[in-house]
């Protein structure tokens, strides 16, 4: 997506921040990716969700390797920032709850 569709930038960005997206992609339901004009140095944001323990091996394999062609085609020089929720589990008791 580019510059123009301001759908989602509206929703969640200042209006400061909104003017400097240069683009951004819903890459799945649980990963999204923006890119930021900034001062110095281009910035990407990827902000995901991870699936938990109780998902299936073949959607948190799907995931991560997803996860990882995002992580794989973000340019060299741009600053990243990674958000997310990890769904860690702390504790003896990781069952899924």
């Amino acid at each position: 997506h580019t510059r123009s569709d301001r759908d989602w930038s509206s929703d969640v960005c200042s209006s400061d921040l909104s003017k400097s997206l240069m683009e951004w992609e819903p890459v799945s339901e649980r990963i999204i990716t923006a890119r930021f004009e900034s001062k110095f140095q281009k910035v990407t944001l990827v902000q995901w969700y991870a699936p938990t323990n109780v998902d299936e091996q073949q959607e948190k394999d799907d995931y991560y390797r997803q996860l990882q062609e995002v992580m794989d085609n973000v340019p060299r020089r741009d600053i990243v920032l990674v958000l997310g929720d990890m769904n860690a589990k702390l504790g003896s008791d990781n069952s899924g709850r």
